[in-house]
């Protein structure tokens, strides 16, 4: 059975935060797992939701 994009998200996210110690964005998320990056942001809501991880707000540079 295939994993849900909000795992699939998760697993992708914890991967490099344990590799790199650093955040990602979504967009790279969904470039990385071949996902919709509007889907991969509406899945990292929930799991904000579910107190699984943190986003912080886009700022322009």
């Amino acid at each position: 059975m295939a994993k849900p994009l909000y795992q699939k998200v998760l697993d992708f996210a914890v991967q490099q935060w344990l590799k790199h110690q650093a955040s990602i964005d979504t967009r790279t998320i969904a470039r990385k797992i071949k996902a919709n990056p509007d889907s991969v942001m509406k899945a990292a809501e929930r799991l904000e939701a579910d107190g699984l991880v943190s986003l912080n707000p886009y700022r322009y540079t």
